[in-house]
């Protein structure tokens, strides 16, 4: 009954405001929500996720083309509305096994441009678990005064944030540079995207948020909050990639932003080359290890860099911070005939490569690489994974190489 008059709503308030145009917009916005009802009723995910395609499609035109004063005015279930100052997002939310999904639409206030976008939280792992959150509030994270648009979810019960987009427009620019376009319009959409970036990095109001909400980034943070490290990249249509990121270091009451500049192709030692963020080995950093070596705390960091058709590249790197000033690169990776600034590992694009942090053995453990047939010795698009896996160990001088390491038996953390 409610979806019903829903419609009859919209469909009168369009025919007496808005031209034909906007009435047919208008009454398909509608059917697809009294679909989207339906949809929620489907209880298998992959089927669910299967019909949810064509309905993102429709719904997203038909957004797209509506005015702002009549979008506005919708808010029926399981649809819900966040009104920001340039866009506004409709969205629902889903439970699943491992969490809870989150579909939201959003349009850019006046223009002809909408987006959807799906985002999956994992429920946190704890002794005593939170109530399960049937119910979010959404709240704004920015205001007028600021130029960034963007809005939290919270769960009513558990007191969670289960969504954090700083900025919705970020967001979109991530999602335009994934499509094929000319690598010129991708250095324009780069240019704006990083200028908005700078805005969210500088704004202090916004240190205590996740930022889950921009999933092209890669945001980590220690864990007194005091750094944090974001890194995306750019794929040209050559398969060249550039590489872009920032440290904010909370030294005094305003982040402290060190742009990081990416230098790759003027660094031809990498794994001996000591480097700054001016002159920094480009990657995206997945996993910050706090660590502390000769006294002295640093963080080691593993990453990866762009897949250039031929080869894909994961790094571990090391960052220490010295009144106030960064460095990348330390002598700390022992091996018995040979110390590393940082490791590089170069392999076929065709291979996928394990490197991770084990907590329980308090090392680094990754793929030995090899190449397929030893005359192939030296070109990296023939090295993958040989079945065997080597570590880094964990000690007071460093990361201590460790060859041919058993993963099956982890060693207990006493």
């Amino acid at each position: 009954m409610r979806a019903a008059f829903a419609t009859i709503a919209l469909a009168a308030l369009a025919a007496t405001s808005h031209p034909v145009c906007g009435q047919n917009d208008a009454l398909r916005l509608s059917e697809q929500t009294q679909k989207l009802g339906l949809l929620m009723g489907i209880a298998d995910h992959n089927r669910f996720a299967y019909e949810l395609v064509p309905w993102t499609q429709q719904t997203t035109a038909a957004l797209a083309n509506l005015p702002d004063s009549l979008i506005d005015s919708i808010s029926v279930a399981p649809l819900q509305l966040i009104r920001l100052q340039h866009h506004t997002v409709l969205y629902f939310t889903r439970p699943t096994a491992d969490g809870t999904s989150v579909y939201w639409l959003t349009k850019a206030r006046g223009k002809a441009e909408a987006m959807s976008f799906a985002d999956h939280c994992k429920a946190e792992r704890t002794k005593r678990p939170a109530p399960a959150d049937t119910a979010f509030s959404a709240t704004p994270v920015s205001d007028a005064g600021r130029r960034l648009d963007g809005f939290e979810l919270t769960g009513l019960q558990s007191r969670r944030t289960l969504l954090c987009v700083p900025d919705v427009e970020a967001r979109m620019l991530f999602e335009k540079m994934t499509k094929v376009l000319p690598d010129e319009q991708k250095d324009s959409l780069c240019t704006r995207l990083t200028d908005r970036l700078q805005t969210l990095w500088a704004d202090s109001a916004l240190r205590r948020h996740s930022w889950n909400g921009l999933p092209a980034m890669s945001t980590l943070q220690s864990k007194n909050g005091d750094l944090r490290i974001c890194t995306f990249a750019v794929q040209y249509n050559d398969f060249n990639t550039r590489t872009f990121g920032a440290l904010l270091m909370n030294i005094s009451e305003r982040p402290d932003v060190c742009l990081l500049n990416d230098c790759t192709d003027d660094i031809r030692q990498p794994e001996r080359t000591k480097c700054t963020p001016q002159k920094w080995y480009g990657a995206i950093y997945t996993q910050m290890i706090e660590t502390e070596i000769d006294g002295r705390s640093s963080y080691t960091l593993l990453g990866f860099k762009g897949n250039d058709g031929l080869v894909k590249t994961r790094v571990i790197d090391i960052l220490t911070i010295r009144n106030g000033k960064a460095s990348f690169g330390m002598p700390v990776f022992l091996h018995p005939k040979a110390t590393y600034q940082r490791r590089v590992f170069r392999y076929s694009a065709n291979a996928n490569m394990l490197l991770r942090y084990d907590e329980s053995r308090e090392a680094i453990v990754f793929d030995h690489l090899a190449p397929a047939e030893s005359v192939f010795a030296d070109e990296p698009q023939y090295y993958g994974p040989d079945f065997s896996y080597d570590s880094y160990n964990k000690s007071k001088k460093g990361w201590i190489f460790a060859p041919d390491i058993d993963l099956r038996n982890p060693r207990q953390k006493r």
